[in-house]
């Protein structure tokens, strides 16, 4: 009988795990998607660029340096639509 009682919590635990998780994900996935640039990012944005295209170990990371702008442009912009992502 303490078997079976200790299993059947052990399993009621799990069930509330996942529901517990299922519901995180769900207001993740709802959560509004705000992004603040300030004067002082954009400034140092514009000097992360120039360095980046300069430095030898970056200077192929062509893909990696413009979904930094990509981003970037997003941030300032903040259309979700446009630069949303699949």
């Amino acid at each position: 009988m303490k078997l079976f009682i200790s299993t059947l919590g052990v399993i009621i635990f799990v069930i509330s795990m996942l529901i517990f998780f299922i519901n995180f994900a769900n207001a993740q996935a709802e959560a509004e998607v705000r992004i603040i640039v300030l004067s002082q990012h954009e400034t140092n944005f514009n000097k992360l660029i120039p360095w980046l295209e300069e430095n030898h170990l970056f200077k192929d990371k062509i893909d990696f340096i413009n979904s930094i702008k990509e981003t970037f442009k997003f941030a300032k912009k903040g259309d979700i639509g446009e630069y949303r992502y699949l």
